[in-house]
């Protein structure tokens, strides 16, 4: 990865600069601490390059399946007369799985759950990683994962939710980005094909 030193006079030093400056880079991918890259600090022979950012955003709204129960008699019953119904359904929000590899190197693994008191709110994705300038292979994950309840369920209340599973949004990412000093690498999703694909704006 092609990086320039700040001082001509520490021309002599810059192959040995780029490479001590990419390993502590990749000692930071690979405990996914890329926010400690204040480290670069340490270097001695001129200053740290400037850095750039590759940022996830995107706004989901939630992707549910319908889970429905037969009621009783006895519970149907115990119902106002108004408000009588066989079945008693609830809607069952999806948690997602967010996992991003830069480099060969897990960066991130998290779940992440509707907002909203009920969780039944848009799924919202905003996270920022600096990186230094140059190229980097990047790998995004995003999909649903298991409920806890569906232990809960009967067989056929199962098979509801894994086929809506099934037919809920899923985006994933496999290419090389480029990185520019002082710019953002954008990972979010197109309106019309809506597969992720980068852009690049200012920090």
């Amino acid at each position: 990865m092609p990086m320039s030193s700040s001082h001509s006079s520490h021309s002599s030093h810059s192959g040995p600069m780029q490479k001590s400056l990419r390993l502590v880079t990749g000692v930071l991918l690979g405990a996914g601490l890329l926010y400690g890259m204040s480290m670069l600090s340490e270097v001695r022979q001129g200053s740290a390059p400037q850095l750039s950012q590759l940022r996830l955003a995107w706004r989901l709204v939630g992707q549910r399946a319908k889970v429905c129960r037969t009621l009783t008699a006895v519970e149907i019953a115990k119902l106002p007369l108004h408000m009588r119904k066989k079945e008693d359904c609830q809607e069952r929000n999806f948690d997602y799985a967010l996992r991003l590899v830069i480099d060969g190197h897990e960066v991130l693994t998290r779940t992440i759950s509707p907002s909203g008191v009920r969780g039944d709110r848009p799924i919202f994705v905003q996270e920022d990683f600096p990186l230094l300038p140059g190229t980097y292979k990047v790998q995004v994950e995003f999909n649903p994962v298991d409920p806890d309840f569906l232990a809960t369920l009967s067989e056929d209340q199962k098979a509801i939710v894994l086929e809506g599973m099934t037919k809920s949004v899923r985006y994933s990412f496999s290419e090389d980005i480029n990185t520019t000093a002082g710019k953002i690498v954008l990972l979010s999703p197109d309106e019309v094909s809506g597969k992720l694909v980068q852009s690049k704006s200012k920090i």
